[in-house]
């Protein structure tokens, strides 16, 4: 993906201007994931020469980005510069795995049918396991109660409990669980439809018995699987434990460091060291796929040319020769090379990412140091970990910790094994 954006930190001013031109350059011939190095402003696939990870329908924010990558059928083919909510993009397929046909998917397929159709058994016999097991009776209990107060209107999904409805009577017991007949009464009103086929009262009540039975009993199993089975108890607590010190951290360090104004002004003050920015220049940076072209930009900047001026006299609509980035930039900035020398007049010419950059440097801006608000994001992280690196010696302080060093060793050896 190449991006191209107007957002703070951005030095393009008009991005739609600056992703067709480069969408020119693709159709000159010029690569892809070169151009994606030079000037795509997606920090974290820039590098990559614009590639993302793999992703399917519904996976990113953008409807409209998605839309346009399905879109594209033929690996190597790439999309018209287009706009979502990000900025302007230009993307390229590498590669999509679409649906099989029957014929390759008719085996899979057949062993899904299979496998749904021996559900029921599967299940049935689960159910069983668990009466068994929470000595439940394979008989149903009395349930004529329910067939008296049932009419038709249940058919239409218009049926509602009575006032007097005998709530509390006690129905089944699964374990050490006694359902009553509040939660079965309550199934059956919820589980009405509009539209549903008239049956006998006894065997309505009858079926929907079981199946809310069945619900109950591997509700049930999943109420006490942790106590039943230890490494799944285990799991769980580690599991809640984890919850626990989200909400702690969160409370004692995240918010509270964001929150702490005077607190981050103080770490801010205490260790202004940490806070510089590194020496920039403030420079226009010309690109071209051709060294024969910087060469001239390089003598028509020697002659006080301004971009576009030079822009007028290289490209055309149909052409585009070279590119300006301009703007205030540190020696990692994507447009400069890694031994690029800070001097105030027009550079020498660099080759970078398959192109050639020439720059025209008017001022160096020497090592200094960010005032809070451009510092301020660094600074509440930094604040964040100096608390939660306190907040732990307290811990310490408070909570003295005796390590078994003999399950420690035998821990280790098995881990080795």
């Amino acid at each position: 993906m190449i991006n191209s954006t107007n957002n703070d930190e951005s030095l393009i001013e008009n991005p739609e201007k600056r992703i067709n031109e480069i969408y020119i350059k693709l159709e000159q011939g010029e690569k892809f994931e070169s151009l994606a190095k030079q000037f795509s402003e997606d920090k974290s696939s820039a590098e990559k020469g614009g590639m993302l990870s793999p992703f399917s329908g519904g996976q990113l924010t953008s409807v409209e980005f998605e839309t346009e990558a399905f879109s594209l059928e033929n690996v190597g083919d790439i999309s018209q510069p287009f706009k979502t909510e990000f900025g302007w993009h230009i993307i390229k397929l590498y590669n999509k795995k679409s649906v099989d046909t029957y014929e390759a998917m008719k085996g899979e397929l057949g062993a899904k049918v299979k496998k749904d159709s021996r559900s029921q058994l599967i299940n049935t016999s689960l159910v069983n396991k668990l009466k068994e097991q929470y000595l439940v009776s394979d008989i149903q209990p009395d349930l004529s109660y329910f067939v008296s107060i049932l009419d038709d209107s249940y058919f239409s999904g218009k049926w509602f409990l009575p006032q007097d409805f005998k709530r509390t009577e006690e129905l089944v017991k699964i374990g050490s669980k006694q359902i009553t007949n509040q939660e079965f009464g309550a199934f059956l009103e919820k589980n009405q439809r509009k539209k549903t086929p008239k049956v006998g009262l006894n065997k309505l009540v009858s079926d929907s018995y079981n199946i809310f039975l069945e619900k109950q009993l591997i509700q049930y199993k999943e109420e006490q699987l942790e106590f039943e089975n230890p490494d799944f108890g285990f799991i769980v607590d580690e599991y809640r434990d984890g919850l626990l010190l989200f909400e702690l951290m969160e409370t004692e360090i995240w918010n509270a460091a964001k929150k702490d104004t005077i607190g981050l002004q103080k770490y801010y003050n205490d260790n202004k060291e940490n806070y510089y920015w590194n020496q920039r220049a403030d420079a226009v940076v010309a690109s071209s796929a051709k060294k024969s072209t910087i060469k001239e930009v390089e003598k028509l900047l020697r002659n006080n040319q301004s971009p576009e001026q030079i822009k007028t006299v290289l490209n055309t609509d149909k052409s585009i020769n070279v590119i300006f980035t301009s703007g205030i930039m540190d020696a990692k900035h994507q447009s400069l090379p890694e031994n690029f020398s800070f001097k105030i007049g027009v550079s020498d010419i660099y080759k970078l990412n398959d192109a050639f950059i020439v720059a025209d440097v008017k001022e160096v801006l020497p090592k200094e140091l960010k005032v809070f608000k451009e510092a301020r994001g660094a600074v509440i992280s930094d604040f964040q970990n100096y608390k939660e690196a306190n907040w732990i010696l307290n811990l310490e302080k408070k909570y003295k910790v005796v390590i078994n060093q003999e399950v420690l060793e035998q821990v280790k050896s098995q881990l080795k094994n």
